[in-house]
């Protein structure tokens, strides 16, 4: 689901830059963003910078919402109506905008602010459009702007015409968009490639043509835009919500896909994950995560066409029996794919730095298996081919090798090594703490396969929790329940990396190496960033990391920057007057002794005088 929601986000980026001019369309929504409430959001704002070490009066956050829109606190915008902010289609060069301001009074509270900030009433269209023109000096986003009242909302844009398209979106705009939050975000992909899928198809094409670049990158790039473009259609609208409660910070999205599409088909399959996949979730496991992917196989008809129209973008001299072969034997096994996954990231060792749990459930395993020795060679192969079409030598190699299979409980498991073999500069730059061969281990479970990157303790002991079951959830672990103490029904991914404690591990292990402390800049709390995901029309995914937290590593970071003891200036310390007194008979006799350097005739310092006696406290 997040390398969906990766890609849909890749496509969307790429068409909020570039919106060009074209003709005149119905018009309709291409995104939406939604401020419930500017108070509400200074709020939050205010919550997350002090959070961030770095305080910002919610006072002062208000001022600045409210002066970008032209007024003040209190003067004709109700601190707690949702403001709206929409992108649309239109003759601009970058597409139109408006805004629906929330008003009291009809707007004569806001026009009377407006006035009093120097702005003035130029024109009044027959349909009633007001145009406004700021006073010159004045800090505003836009010193023209168009407004057209309607009751309790105003409508404003930057020209008369996106004042009318505006008006005219306005009833097809949901009530309120489908995600939490202080601030929501919503974009339309399928709306934004129907408007703008052309043009965004040119100007990728145009940019993957660089001079000098081999005709190969052009046709790559051609291949990436209609895949974005692809899955854009298939998506009818993600929303992002952000907001600031119960000393959280959290997240809120959805991803909705377009009715029949084959998307929608895919969403419907996703169900909570079977039990196996608890079996990865090990009380130390400083990052969980388990998933459902419904149905892989209405998905993955489409990532092969990707993956051969790819692989043909190649030069005409690559191997293509080593490609085809590499992609059958894939097809093969991805085809015995059941849907559920579990993985984790465990503490690493001096001997293992990388150790890594992962459940894959398989209709088939003892027919993956089979295909197992297909798949290493067609791997081998395959990057064989890709060094030898490179123009550029690679400054090291990629080895993958079948090893010994052995047995554990009745349970066959393969070992696979894979490596990589340095050349030149970058041998000698490598950290010696870093492997360049790691160890991966699979077990053939009932149901499914087990891998991991570490040890072959590790694997018995995931082969143990398979077979004997009753494996606490990832939902049972307590970072997790902290964060969601109340969680939804029928959860489809839950996810809890600790994620100080993935730095402090890690960090541990070059301070072994190298003598350094950086462990013990990480904040002493695990830093859990916890998600879950359920479907609700639509995938919808929650994600929360605490304040207490966020502050943990503000305070540390400030720690840091702190000058250290021996840079300060030496404090003096509080002395009574007794004290000043000997010092002072002291100073004086050292400065009756001349020095053996120094002439008779040397001044001598003035006596140091004791210093009042301080006012007594209660």
């Amino acid at each position: 689901m997040k390398r969906i929601q990766g890609l849909l986000l890749t496509a969307l980026l790429l068409g909020a830059s570039l919106l060009p001019a074209t003709a005149e369309e119905t018009p309709q929504a291409l995104a939406l963003l939604e401020i419930r409430g500017l108070d509400s959001l200074a709020s939050a704002g205010f919550e997350l910078s002090k959070a961030s070490g770095n305080a910002v009066p919610k006072e002062m956050i208000a001022l600045g919402l409210y002066g970008a829109l032209g007024t003040m606190p209190g003067m004709g915008i109700p601190p707690e109506s949702t403001v709206r902010a929409m992108a649309f289609k239109s003759a601009a060069p970058r597409g139109g905008w408006a805004l629906l301001l929330p008003v009291e009074n009809e707007g004569a509270d806001y026009f009377a602010s407006l006035a009093q900030n120097g702005w003035q009433n130029e024109t009044e269209t027959p349909d009633g459009i007001l145009h406004f023109v700021a006073p010159p000096g004045l800090l505003v986003p836009l010193q023209d702007v168009y407004f057209l009242k309607r009751g309790a909302t105003l409508v404003a844009a930057g020209s008369a015409d996106d004042v009318r398209r505006a008006e005219a979106i306005r009833p097809t705009l949901p009530p309120i968009l489908p995600a939490e939050g202080d601030v929501v975000f919503q974009i339309r992909p399928a709306a934004l490639a129907e408007a703008y899928g052309a043009e965004i198809g040119a100007q990728l094409d145009q940019a993957f043509q660089a001079p000098g670049a081999p005709p190969e990158l052009a046709k790559m790039g051609r291949l990436y835009a209609q895949t974005y473009l692809a899955a854009a259609r298939q998506v009818r609208e993600f929303v992002l919500g952000l907001g600031v409660a119960d000393g959280n910070f959290n997240v809120h999205s959805r991803l909705a896909p377009i009715p029949g599409s084959t998307f929608a088909a895919w969403v419907a399959t996703v169900q909570p994950p079977a039990a196996a996949t608890q079996v990865v979730a090990l009380p130390d496991a400083l990052a969980v995560e388990t998933l459902n992917l419904g149905n892989p196989q209405l998905l993955l008809p489409a990532y092969f066409r990707f993956m051969e129209e790819l692989l043909a973008t190649l030069p005409s001299g690559a191997a293509t029996a080593q490609t085809e072969s590499y992609l059958a034997a894939e097809k093969a096994a991805y085809e015995q794919l059941a849907g559920d996954v579990g993985l984790a990231l465990l503490p690493p060792t001096p001997e293992s730095p990388l150790r890594l749990a992962q459940y894959v459930a398989l209709k088939d395993a003892a027919a993956v298996r089979g295909r197992l020795p297909d798949l290493v060679k067609g791997s081998a192969d395959m990057m064989a081919v890709l060094a030898a079409e490179s123009e550029e030598d690679l400054p090291f190699e990629i080895k993958l090798e079948l090893g010994e299979p052995r047995t554990y409980r009745d349970v066959a498991i393969d070992r696979l090594t894979y490596a990589f073999q340095l050349d030149g500069p970058i041998a000698e730059i490598w950290p010696a703490a870093i492997p360049t061969k790691y160890d991966i281990e699979l077990a053939w479970v009932p149901g499914g396969a087990l891998s991991t990157v570490g040890d072959a303790a590790l694997t018995e002991t995931l082969v143990d929790r398979a077979l004997d079951g009753g494996a606490a959830p990832a939902a049972a672990r307590p970072g997790w329940q902290a964060l969601y103490p109340e969680p939804d029904d029928r959860l489809v991914e839950v996810a809890d990396v600790a994620i100080f404690d993935v730095l402090r591990a890690y960090l541990a292990l070059a301070d072994a190496a190298k003598g350094s402390q950086l462990a013990q800049q990480v904040p002493d709390s695990p830093g859990h960033l916890a998600t879950s995901s359920y479907v609700f029309d639509g995938l919808m995914t929650r994600l929360r990391f605490r304040l207490a937290d966020l502050a943990a590593a503000s305070e540390k970071a400030k720690a840091l920057q702190a000058p250290a003891p021996s840079d300060l200036p030496m404090p003096m310390e509080p002395q009574d007057e007794s004290g000043l007194e000997v010092e002072a008979d002291m100073e004086a006799e050292e400065a009756d002794r001349p020095a053996a350097d120094e002439a008779e005739a040397a001044p001598e310092p003035p006596a140091v005088e004791a210093a009042p006696e301080a006012p007594a406290t209660e």
